[in-house]
């Protein structure tokens, strides 16, 4: 969880602590990551957009836990 740590990019601010990056974390490697997988599906397989929301949202929670898990132990 360094990366995601102001301080390891030189910022100075010690009032951010290791659980208020856990949804940024997440969020941002479901962005990156998850979401172009599954639009990939909708643009070339047409499958509908309900099925991307709760795959989405299926892995979206998923890495929450998963980085909450990693934060937190």
């Amino acid at each position: 969880m360094v990366v995601w740590n102001p301080t390891a990019w030189g910022m100075n601010n010690a009032a951010i602590s290791d659980g208020s990056l856990v949804l940024p974390a997440a969020f941002l490697t479901w962005l990156g990551f998850i979401v172009p997988v599954l639009n990939s599906g909708i643009a070339k397989e047409r499958k509908s957009w309900k099925l991307f929301t709760i795959n989405a949202g299926y892995y979206f929670v998923v890495l929450l836990v998963a980085v909450c898990a990693l934060t937190f132990l």
